[in-house]
């Protein structure tokens, strides 16, 4: 079967970060492949819609706010192509995301995801201590409990009513979250699959590695996935605490490394080119996978990003503070993240220890060679996602 349509079904807003992770340039550009964007956001996440602050695709996008309004322009491009490519990132999250997720499974398309995490995620072990942590958390904080009561409970309405996508793609070998009863396909996480696309296009005799580049998560400052399980960003770090701490620690860090450090924003952010939160320093416009060819370092919280100091095979720093200390789950979270990297995360709220940098400045290449099979790839031989979109296109 084959088709000269690809539908992205989009829970979130569709940006243009989202327009290049998904290679959609390439598949129009190579293969002369429409895409078609439906989002909506406003049927299953109306109240995560300010998180989105970044540069929109204005072009190929139709915004939906009820569930009629979709399915009437969804049966309509099945109509006119059967056979369309179908990339669903809704999940049966609530309601009506379970409602759209039944709707298309009786229409039998050619639908898929990117199925693997993509970045270790560390599993908490179910004991009785966690349990009684989890419950008094919520004790204190009642908001959040129904957001997880309705996640925990969709997700198993998913597998009962038999919900999955037709193939799953999956990108090495650990923390794959597809359904076994989808078809497997051999892909890239799309960090990987990005690197090889600017690889092939930039002259490496010109490459001049002279950045230290600072991986951010929306927080403090911006809202992130917080706004859907309904946590406060507060509850996790303060603005008040952390671009202070943060910017002694750059200032420290300049200093020793004779470097500049430049902001590469999240996609979910928006600043000034040059905001005194993170001590006048530039926030690059530059898309982190080609930006990451003129890094000698990476900072970061914890990042999918941080893929590119694999990648790039240059030296990868993970950072908290004493509020992010509070919060054991997330430090279980990084300190497996940091584990698999093979480097030790800095306390910015310490004082500034060279022997602690010097250490994260010794790649563990053996770590970094399993990353990349872990989290990175499938693959050995070098094909890209949106060319393996094609390969499914004509022969599946």
């Amino acid at each position: 079967m084959k088709t000269k349509n690809i539908l992205f079904l989009y829970p979130f807003k569709f940006r243009k970060f989202d327009w290049y992770r998904f290679e959609c340039d390439l598949l129009e550009k190579e293969y002369n492949i429409k895409i078609h964007i439906h989002e909506v956001i406003n049927i299953i996440y109306p109240h995560f819609k300010k998180a989105y602050l970044s540069e929109m695709v204005t072009s190929n996008i139709t915004e939906f706010n009820t569930l009629n309004e979709w399915k009437v322009k969804f049966e309509e491009l099945i109509q006119e192509d059967p056979n369309i490519l179908i990339m669903n990132h809704v999940k049966p999250v609530n309601f009506k995301a379970l409602k759209i997720c039944t709707y298309i499974k009786k229409f039998k398309v050619r639908d898929y995801i990117y199925a693997s995490a993509q970045m270790p995620d560390k599993n908490i072990k179910i004991n009785l201590s966690n349990i009684f942590k989890k419950v008094a958390w919520f004790i204190y904080n009642p908001r959040p409990l129904g957001f997880f009561i309705q996640d925990k409970l969709f997700h198993l309405l998913g597998k009962i009513l038999g919900i999955y996508p037709k193939y799953a793609l999956k990108s090495g070998t650990d923390h794959f979250l597809g359904s076994k009863k989808s078809e497997v396909i051999k892909a890239n996480s799309h960090d990987f699959s990005n690197f090889m696309i600017v690889k092939k296009k930039l002259d490496q005799t010109e490459n001049v590695r002279n950045k230290i580049l600072y991986l951010e998560k929306p927080g403090p400052m911006f809202s992130g996935d917080n706004l859907i399980t309904k946590k406060k960003m507060s509850e996790m770090f303060t603005v008040e605490q952390w671009y202070p701490a943060l910017i002694k620690f750059f200032d420290k860090l300049e200093n020793y490394m004779s470097t500049k450090i430049y902001i590469a924003p999240h996609p979910k952010t928006k600043h000034e080119k040059f905001p005194k939160y993170y001590g006048g320093r530039e926030v690059i416009s530059e898309r982190l996978a080609k930006a990451s060819f003129s890094a000698k370092m990476l900072v970061s919280i914890d990042s999918t990003g941080l893929s590119f100091g694999v990648l790039q095979n240059i030296p990868i720093i993970m950072i908290y503070s004493d509020e992010l200390d509070q919060n054991k789950i997330f430090r279980t979270k990084q300190n497996y993240h940091a584990h698999q990297l093979g480097v030790s995360p800095i306390n910015i709220n310490n004082n500034f220890n060279e022997e602690a940098i010097k250490k994260n400045l010794i790649i563990n290449k053996d770590k970094y060679f399993n990353f990349k099979y872990k989290y990175l790839t499938s693959r050995n031989d070098f094909k890209t996602n949106y060319q393996i979109l094609s390969d499914i296109n004509a022969h599946k």
